[in-house]
């Protein structure tokens, strides 16, 4: 767990998917290391990450569109989803923060627009 804590930090990433021999067996996230580890004050160097990560989450691939990852994200209440290929490789994590991102980017490129079909020609 103390190796999969430092690489979330070292990518500065919010989850950290759990693979053997290229299957993915679980995700761990930030929240699963506060509500799993330290209100428990279990010790990182002995508790193994498989007693802390979300077994079998759930996961997109790259023909679900965005309304279909927030809602799964919503339903189940997930901040991260494993991007998975046709033959079950990752691909990447969908997180909350980058949709949040891409949505301000979205309203920015909008208002941007909008600003100059609304802004008369110089004469």
């Amino acid at each position: 767990l103390q190796e999969v804590l430092h690489l979330m930090r070292e990518r500065k990433a919010g989850a950290v998917l759990v693979a053997e021999r290229e299957q993915v067996m679980g995700i761990v996230t930030e929240r699963d290391y506060l509500y799993r580890v330290a209100l428990h004050d279990r010790d990182l160097e002995t508790t193994p990450v498989t007693s802390v990560m979300t077994a079998s989450p759930v996961t997109l691939t790259p023909n679900h569109s965005l309304a279909f990852a927030l809602r799964e994200m919503a339903l189940g209440r997930y901040r991260h989803l494993p991007i998975m290929d046709d033959h079950h490789r990752c691909l990447g994590i969908l997180s909350a923060q980058a949709i949040l991102a891409y949505v301000l980017a979205l309203f920015k490129m909008h208002r941007e627009e909008r600003q100059i079909i609304e802004t008369p020609p110089d004469r």
